[in-house]
């Protein structure tokens, strides 16, 4: 036995060896889309279920039937959006891994397509709120979040309003319904569309064509002219 390897079989000089039993050998911090992420690899394909806690905020996951491998260290570094990752055996069956949160956000799960023992937790970033800028005969709106944004937009002539979903997004700060500049924009509403979805409505006063694009000065901001 070598780091909890065992030899399954042996044939002349070829020997076939497998796990002694089935471990989270590995927790890695890594990036998706711009996004917090962490990759947790077993010794074989897992399965797992997952849910939030308040108070303090916390995301649990429990891994079905791993054990934490005796050489596991439990490095984990924090990010903008975990503090802390903390494991606890519960008997033998359930492997229990919480991840204490600076503050609630969502988050997805991703089967890795190309490794089957391999799972990818995947946090939302934060919409954070919508900035007015307006000198002379310029107008913007500003849009922040914590990283990146990846958004969708859709115009409506009836009553006209613009229409942006933020994908991957929790909403962060301001919410429900705050007054425009009462020129061009006559109200914004932030709300959380769905686990995965900010939705940020402008509705807009006149004909005046307006845009949205990525912010040039800031990467996590965009910008509606």
């Amino acid at each position: 036995l070598r780091r909890g390897l065992v030899v399954k079989s042996e044939y002349r000089h070829n020997l076939k060896r497998d796990w002694e039993a089935d471990y989270l050998v590995g927790v890695e911090n890594a990036s998706y889309e711009g996004r917090p992420a962490f990759v947790l690899v077993g010794s074989k394909p897992f399965q797992y279920n997952s849910f939030l806690l308040v108070n303090p905020d916390r995301m649990v996951l429990d891994l079905t039937g791993l054990k934490l491998h005796w050489a596991f260290d439990g490095g984990i570094n924090e990010n903008d959006i975990v503090k802390k990752v903390r494991f606890s055996q519960s008997g033998e069956k359930t492997l229990r891994l919480v991840f204490d949160l600076y503050r609630l956000a969502g988050y997805k799960i991703i089967r890795d397509p190309e490794h089957a023992n391999q799972l990818i937790v995947v946090f939302n970033y934060f919409v954070e709120e919508a900035v007015f800028f307006h000198k002379d005969n310029e107008r913007k709106v500003y849009i922040k979040s914590s990283a990146p944004p990846n958004f969708q937009v859709t115009s409506v002539k009836e009553p006209r309003r613009l229409v942006i979903d933020f994908k991957g997004a929790t909403l962060g700060g301001q919410t429900g319904t705050f007054s425009g500049d009462g020129e061009w924009i006559k109200n914004v509403r932030m709300s959380q569309f769905d686990p995965e979805t900010v939705r940020v409505v402008l509705d807009l006063n006149g004909t005046a064509p307006c845009f949205v694009i990525p912010a040039p000065d800031d990467p996590n901001s965009v910008e509606v002219r």
